[in-house]
C-alpha cells in the first residue's frame, strides 16, 4: 500500500519489523510475537483513527526515509476518503504474510462475538 506524504510515496509494509513495532507500541516491550494485533485490530474495525494513524506510521519503519509520525497523521487528518483508507489497510493487513493469518483468526473471533452479542439480544421463547 503506497501513501502520499508530502508529495513523496512511501510504503506501507505490515512485515515482520511491523508487527514487532505493532507488539512493542500496543502490548509492550516484552510482548509475545502478535499480540499487538490483538490490540491494534478492534480499533481498525472500529474505525479508530489515531490507530489507523498509528499504524500507518509503524508500517513505515523499513524506509529509509520514513515519514515524521506527525506527517503521517496530518496525512490522515486531511485525507479525502477516511473510510476507503481504513479498507485498504485492513485490506493490506489480510493480504501481508507476516499479518494474513493472524488477521484471519482474529476477524473471524470478532465476527464470532458479534453473532453472540445478536443472539444475547434475541428474545427467547421462555420469556414469552
Amino acid at each position: 500500500m503506497i501513501i502520499k506524504i508530502n508529495g513523496k510515496e512511501h510504503e506501507f509494509k505490515p512485515g515482520i519489523r511491523f508487527v514487532n513495532e505493532v507488539d512493542k507500541t500496543f502490548a509492550g516491550a516484552d510482548a509475545q510475537y502478535g499480540a499487538g494485533m490483538v490490540y491494534l485490530l478492534p480499533r481498525l474495525l472500529d474505525f479508530n483513527v489515531p490507530s489507523l494513524a498509528k499504524m500507518l506510521y509503524l508500517g513505515t519503519c523499513t524506509e529509509k526515509n520514513r515519514p515524521k509520525e506527525d506527517d503521517v497523521n496530518t496525512f490522515v487528518e486531511e485525507v479525502e476518503d477516511i473510510e476507503a483508507l481504513f479498507q485498504e489497510a485492513l485490506e493490506t493487513l489480510k493480504n501481508a504474510n507476516a499479518t494474513k493469518l493472524q488477521v484471519k483468526k482474529l476477524l473471524e473471533l470478532y465476527e464470532n462475538l458479534n453473532q453472540a452479542n445478536q443472539k444475547a439480544k434475541q428474545p427467547t421463547d421462555a420469556a414469552n
